[in-house]
C-alpha cells in the first residue's frame, strides 16, 4: 500500500486523441514550462463536449507517443476555481495490482495497465488541503479533470492514487458527476482490503476476518480498520463504508472510545484511535480501529482477548 496519500489521479493513455499530433512542438516553442488554460465554466455542460475541448487544449496531452525523447509536459489550469496541475509522463504508469493485500475490486486493472503507453498525473496546486471541506473541493476538481481527460483522450482508465483504486472511464465520469452534485463517491475514492491473520494465537486467522480502508486519510487524517471478528465480509464492508461516508460527507467526528451502533442489526462497537493503526502497524498510517462487540480484540487494550487464546 502507498504511504503517499496526497490527492491526485493518474490517467493512463495508449494513443493521443485525433488532432493533437503536432501539439508537442507547438507547446515546446510557444509555451515552455507551465502555461494556464481556464476551464472554470463547466456548469452542467455535456461531459463529452467538455472532454474534447480539454483534450485539444490542455498541454498535458502534448507528449507524442511515437517519439523517443523522454520529456514531460506540464500544464496548470483552473477548474471551477481550483488550481490544478497536469504532468504527462512519457512512459507507462508503474503499479503492481497483485502486490500486498488484495482489495475488493469491481473492475480489474490488469488489461489497462498492459495496454497503456504513457500517463498524465493530475493534482491540486498548492499541496494537501489540510482539512475535510477543502479536501473535498480538491478531490472533486481532480476527479472531474481526470474524467474529462480520460473520456476526451480515450484513456485506458484512471487510478485514484490515495486509495490505489482503479476506475474505468465510465467509473471516473460517474464519480465526477456524483462529486459535483454533492454526493461523495466514497466507493470510488476508498478501497476496502479484507484481512486474515495466520499469525493469530491458536490459528484463529482464517476464522476471524478483519477489513481496512485506504483513501480516507486525505479527508479525515486517518484510515478505518475493522478488528477481527466472525462477521461476514459484507457486514464489514457496509459498516466501514457507512462510517467513511459519515466522516467524509457529513463531517462526523468519532472520538477515541466512542461507542456506536449498527442501525441495521443493533450491533454495538467501540472506536479506538491508534497512531499507527492496528492491522497494519508496519505502514505507520494512523487509524480509527472499529471493535465489534463480538470481536476477538479487547477494545481497551487492542490486544487479542485472553479468553479467546
Amino acid at each position: 500500500m502507498a504511504l503517499d496519500q496526497s490527492i491526485r489521479a493518474t490517467v493512463m493513455l495508449r494513443d493521443l486523441p485525433e488532432g493533437t499530433s503536432n501539439l508537442a512542438s507547438v507547446l515546446r516553442d510557444a509555451l515552455p514550462g507551465e502555461t494556464v488554460a481556464e476551464f472554470t465554466d463547466l456548469g452542467a455542460t455535456d461531459f463529452t463536449q467538455a472532454a474534447h475541448r480539454m483534450a485539444r487544449e490542455i498541454p498535458g496531452l502534448g507528449y507524442l507517443a511515437n517519439e523517443r525523447r523522454v520529456e514531460a509536459y506540464r500544464a496548470r489550469f483552473m477548474l471551477e476555481g481550483q488550481p490544478l496541475a497536469a504532468l504527462t509522463m512519457p512512459f507507462p504508469y508503474s503499479f503492481d495490482p497483485d502486490a500486498g493485500l488484495k482489495p475488493i475490486r469491481v473492475n480489474e486493472p490488469h488489461e489497462a495497465l498492459r495496454r497503456q503507453r504513457f500517463h498524465v498525473v493530475i493534482a491540486p496546486v498548492g499541496g494537501d488541503a489540510g482539512e475535510r471541506v477543502a479536501a473535498l473541493y480538491q478531490a472533486t476538481a481532480v476527479q472531474t479533470a481526470a474524467a474529462l481527460l480520460a473520456k476526451g483522450a480515450g484513456a485506458e482508465g484512471v487510478f485514484w492514487n490515495p486509495s490505489e483504486g482503479f476506475q474505468t472511464t465510465e467509473d471516473a465520469s460517474d464519480a465526477a458527476r456524483r462529486a459535483r452534485a454533492g454526493d461523495v463517491p466514497i466507493d470510488k475514492w476508498v478501497q476496502l482490503f479484507p484481512t486474515h491473520f495466520s499469525d493469530l494465537p491458536g490459528g484463529l486467522g482464517p476464522e476471524y476476518p478483519g477489513m481496512l480502508t485506504l483513501g480516507l486519510r486525505p479527508f479525515i487524517g486517518r484510515e478505518l480498520e475493522m478488528a477481527p471478528s466472525k462477521r461476514k465480509h459484507i457486514w464489514l464492508a457496509k459498516t466501514l463504508l457507512g462510517l467513511a461516508t459519515l466522516s467524509v460527507a457529513q463531517g462526523r467526528v468519532f472520538d477515541d472510545g466512542h461507542t456506536a451502533e449498527n442501525e441495521e442489526d443493533g450491533t454495538h462497537f467501540r472506536i479506538r484511535a491508534a497512531d499507527k493503526g492496528w492491522l497494519r502497524r508496519a505502514d505507520g498510517l494512523p487509524a480509527l480501529v472499529i471493535v465489534p462487540e463480538d470481536s476477538i480484540v479487547d477494545p481497551d487494550t487492542l490486544m487479542v482477548r485472553s479468553d479467546v487464546v
